[in-house]
């Protein structure tokens, strides 16, 4: 997610929505998605992101690296 602007987070969200139930044939993603996803994601991404928590626009990429350094180290 790369906004901090409500509008444009909700819009996204309305989209991938749509995306969804426009591919899916039984409803059980959406429900998933609805349920279990978008709770996760706004607790997880998008409120740390607007206390100041993390970084705006932060990724993975840097623990990846170094996870690689230690599993290189310890095996």
């Amino acid at each position: 997610m790369d906004t901090l602007d409500n509008d444009t987070y909700k819009s996204r969200v309305e989209y991938v929505q749509h995306l969804i139930v426009v591919n899916e044939k039984n409803g059980a993603f959406l429900s998933y998605f609805n349920s279990r996803l978008l709770p996760l994601l706004e607790s997880h991404v998008i409120t740390p992101v607007r206390n100041g928590q993390i970084e705006h626009n932060w990724t993975t990429n840097n623990a990846e690296s170094a996870n690689h350094i230690l599993k290189s180290v310890t095996s």
